[in-house]
């Protein structure tokens, strides 16, 4: 997943979009936002509950939601969060069947590790400018 964090993001960057990553490893939400900060104002969550909280309270334009994350998953998450507003979540997670299952029956969007940093730039622009 890691790759060089100097790729040009300028076709990419909107800053004025904002993006909430979640995710309950501190060295994977560090390279997000080390990734995605000079093209979107981004905010972490370290689990599913402050996901939702700061989802509530901030309204970002999309989130990068992990499956697998204490005291809430990602899925639980999401459906509390699409039950308030209406975004594009992308899952981001290491499982298949059962919760590949479940990610589809919420309409989320799903990127199976391990990814391209690339791969994700690309989708949230997609999803960010309804080009998909």
């Amino acid at each position: 997943m890691l790759l060089n964090l100097s790729n040009n993001l300028a076709p990419f960057s909107n800053p004025t979009k904002k993006i909430l990553v979640a995710d309950d490893e501190e060295d994977i939400r560090k390279i997000f936002h080390e990734f995605l900060k000079d093209s979107f104002e981004v905010r972490m969550a370290k689990n599913g509950k402050e996901a939702v909280v700061i989802a509530r309270e901030w309204k970002p334009d999309l989130i990068l939601m992990d499956i697998k994350m204490p005291e809430m998953s990602g899925i639980e998450a999401s459906r509390i969060i699409l039950s308030n507003a209406n975004l594009p979540i992308i899952a981001i997670t290491a499982f298949q069947g059962s919760i590949q299952k479940q990610v589809e029956e919420l309409g989320l969007h799903y990127l199976r590790k391990p990814f391209r940093l690339k791969t994700i730039l690309e989708k949230i622009n997609c999803l960010i400018s309804s080009n998909c």
